[in-house]
């Protein structure tokens, strides 16, 4: 599942958030959670379901903020963003990964869990951050992307009922997964 199930929402997602896709994809998502429960009722299957928000490192798509940001840097260029006051939760992938597997050992069945490690912070500061982590020097275009008109604003997500049932805590500090990010993705500039 995905964020987007629940639309542009001013507070901390949980699982009774009400839901309010705004477009094609968290409908889509939201119809796949839904079906997907009624399916497995039929056939005497447990059915955990994530919302899963913002995940970030190696291997993710390039055009992903992060993704985007650290190749523009990497190749000395400035970026163009937004100003960078919308408030994210992002969570590294390794933790991802670990909430999943712990939803399917742990999770209690039925149960909808956002997925992300609680915290939101200014995107400037994850973008300050990443940036630092390549080069102090380097400029940032913050404030040359407008906001879009669906812009989310704030994103959070509150894992206390995942914490309860599954053990789940992020273990990834950003600075530390952002490192690992930018590893990564210097080594695929080596190889293309």
């Amino acid at each position: 599942g995905s964020q987007a199930e629940y639309g542009r929402v001013d507070g901390v997602l949980r699982a009774d958030t009400p839901t309010n896709p705004e477009n094609g994809y968290g409908m889509a998502k939201l119809c796949a959670g839904q079906m997907s429960r009624t399916e497995a009722a039929a056939l005497g299957m447990d059915h955990v379901w994530a919302r899963i928000l913002s995940v970030y490192g190696p291997h993710d798509g390039p055009n992903t903020m992060i993704s985007a940001t650290i190749q523009k840097l990497l190749a000395g260029q400035c970026p163009d963003l937004t100003a960078g006051e919308q408030k994210w939760d992002y969570l590294y992938s390794a933790d991802a990964a670990d909430a999943l597997y712990r939803m399917a050992c742990h999770g209690r069945s039925g149960a909808v869990y956002p997925v992300g490690s609680g915290t939101a912070r200014p995107l400037r500061e994850y973008i300050e951050t990443l940036r630092d982590a390549i080069d102090l020097a380097l400029p940032l275009g913050l404030g040359k992307i407008p906001y879009g008109p669906q812009q989310v604003m704030f994103l959070q997500a509150d894992i206390t009922q995942l914490a309860a049932d599954t053990g789940f805590a992020p273990r990834t500090a950003f600075a530390d997964g952002i490192r690992a990010t930018i590893a990564w993705a210097k080594t695929q500039k080596q190889t293309n």
